[in-house]
């Protein structure tokens, strides 16, 4: 499969005509060939923190390998996302001020009153422009922003820093160099702070590997497998990238503790996560789907049919959980769940793909981007141990359920399998469990079992990173003219200061048929506005006779973009 997906041999690989992949620019032999090596160096990072795993159990040893591999994982994050720009800053920034990726930060610039707007919001989301996400979507990801950039501005160094980095990045987009350094910082760090928290997912992975059988080296598998899960990697810095760590998180805490002994708060805490992905996002609601009908499962076979008593204390826990963020919400502004649920489902995408396709296709699509060898290993066995309520795996039962359902249902078919990354972590928990499962014959060894599994999972997603081009928002550099450095001798210097950040220095005039007039401007730091220059022709009588105004460069180059 990444033969096929690095070589684009087979279209039909990239998924079907309704939903197609594009292809990615052919990135620099020397960017590819950089990430390629992280690929191959995380691999081998992997693999030697699997084989000092094996005699290296303390808590700090298992501590610092997996810190070391949250490193890895942020550096193999950040030399895909330099594939198409030499700054993985840059490619953060764009995707989240542009309006084709999610809209989010238009939103955040275009409330001017966010108390007012929290009370109506169910009103206001029909009219959030221009993309329709954020006019289906609960505040949760809006509040992100405004947290951001509130925090930002009592943090002036570190918005001024970040702010005319942004500022010189989009300099020929006016309205979003007229923002303040706030404002215009608060992507950027948004960005960061996303792969940061995405990259948080692997521990609660190691911790439901280890507890699975008490062997930190099933934790050391799925968290490497999270690391290489395509749809977190390639579809940064959309906050749906920390999804599955919310899952994760879930998962662990509704598993801490014995139902026959079970921890409240531990539920309790498993349903708040719950409420902050649904004020994220209602379609996060399928996690926690998953999860209740996991405990359902898990229940009964402990208990029987008579699973009611021990189960009614953690159901409640859990669900009153789930609902603390939108109690709070609605008892401080007025605004019901069922009022937020109303207006974005006004603005859900239309359902045109037909359902034959949508099946294979979406199930395909969904198995590609969790990562197919993970998929192909978490797919049911045909035992009886795995398919019975009785005997079944809870978990592996409780997913195919709600996934098989989805499918069938075709409730989400404006959507596509790759979005779902609340539920790819189950995925990989699954394949996990089934895979310290396996008994292997007495001459094979697990360690190089896992080893091929994960160095599988690594060409699939480089492969994917280098060939697809999943999020298309990378937008042309501004004019970049060269710099000129001192007036030519054929010029008359002036020296006219226009204001403190801009001089006119000299000029050219000469004339043919035509006048010919070449400024040479100064400046010391990029203007922060956007200014235009404009030219007048006076007769003897100082009255015009001909003007030119615009932005310099014939609207190519705006002062933004200008260098000191």
């Amino acid at each position: 499969m990444s033969i096929l997906i690095a070589t684009d041999l087979w279209a039909l690989v990239r998924g079907p005509d309704e939903w197609r992949w594009h292809l990615a620019p052919t990135p620099p032999l020397d960017r590819l060939v950089l990430f390629i090596a992280t690929g191959l160096l995380f691999l081998l990072g992997w693999g030697y923190g699997y084989h000092w795993l094996t005699t290296h159990t303390r808590r700090r040893h298992i501590g610092v390998a997996l810190a070391l591999l949250g490193g890895g994982a942020i550096l193999l994050q950040t030399s895909l996302l330099g594939l198409s720009r030499q700054s993985p800053s840059a490619i953060l920034y764009e995707r989240l001020i542009s309006n084709q990726a999610s809209g989010y930060f238009t939103v955040m610039e275009e409330i001017e009153d966010l108390p007012t707007v929290l009370r109506q919001y169910p009103a206001h989301m029909p009219n959030f422009s221009p993309d329709a996400h954020p006019r289906s979507k609960p505040p949760g990801i809006v509040l992100t922003y405004f947290g951001v950039r509130w925090v930002l501005a009592q943090l002036p160094s570190v918005a001024d820093s970040w702010g005319e980095w942004g500022r010189g990045l989009r300099c020929a987009d006016l309205w979003l160099v007229s923002l303040p350094n706030a404002s215009l910082a608060t992507p950027a760090i948004v960005g960061w702070l996303t792969i940061f928290v995405s990259t948080l997912a692997i521990l609660p992975a190691f911790a439901l590997g280890y507890q699975y059988k008490e062997n930190p080296l099933d934790g050391w598998l799925m968290a490497g497998l999270i690391v290489l899960m395509p749809s977190r990697l390639l579809f940064t810095p959309q906050l749906d990238t920390i999804y599955p760590f919310l899952t994760l998180l879930m998962l662990y805490l509704a598993t801490r503790t014995s139902l026959k002994e079970p921890s409240l708060l531990s539920f309790y805490l498993a349903g708040l996560v719950l409420s902050v992905a649904t004020f994220f996002s209602p379609v996060n609601s399928m996690m926690g789907l998953v999860i209740a009908i996991f405990l359902l499962f898990k229940a009964y076979q402990q208990f029987g049919t008579g699973l009611i008593q021990p189960l009614l204390k953690p159901a409640i826990m859990l669900f009153v959980g789930s609902m603390t963020i939108w109690f709070i919400y609605w008892l401080w502004f007025g605004v019901t769940p069922l009022a937020i649920l109303e207006a974005a489902n006004l603005s859900r995408h239309d359902l045109s793909r037909s359902y034959w396709l949508w099946i294979p296709g979406n199930a395909y699509d969904f198995a590609i981007f969790v990562g197919l060898p993970a998929f192909l290993l978490a797919l049911p066995w045909l035992g009886r141990r795995n398919l019975s309520p009785r005997h079944g795996n809870p978990l592996t039962l409780a997913f195919w359920l709600v996934l098989l359902g989805l499918l069938l249902s075709g409730a989400l078919r404006a959507e596509v399998g790759r979005i779902w990354l609340m539920l790819a972590p189950f995925v990989i928990i699954i394949a996990g469990q089934q895979q310290a499962d396996i008994e292997l014959p007495a001459n094979s060894s697990r360690q190089r079992v896992n080893l091929l599994l994960v160095g599988s999972s690594l060409c699939l997603m480089l492969a994917m990173g280098a060939r697809w081009q999943v999020t298309k928002l990378e937008w042309p550099a501004p004019a970049n003219p060269p710099l000129t450095t001192q007036l030519p001798p054929s010029a008359t210097p002036l020296g006219t200061p226009f204001n403190h950040e801009i001089e006119l220095a000299g000029y050219n005039l000469t004339s043919n048929d035509q006048l010919n007039l070449t400024l040479y401007w100064q400046t010391t730091s990029p203007p922060q506005q956007s200014y235009t220059t404009f030219i007048h022709i006076l007769d003897e009588q100082n009255q015009l006779v001909a003007q030119k105004d615009s932005i310099p460069q014939n609207g190519l180059l705006p002062t933004p973009c200008w260098r000191a």
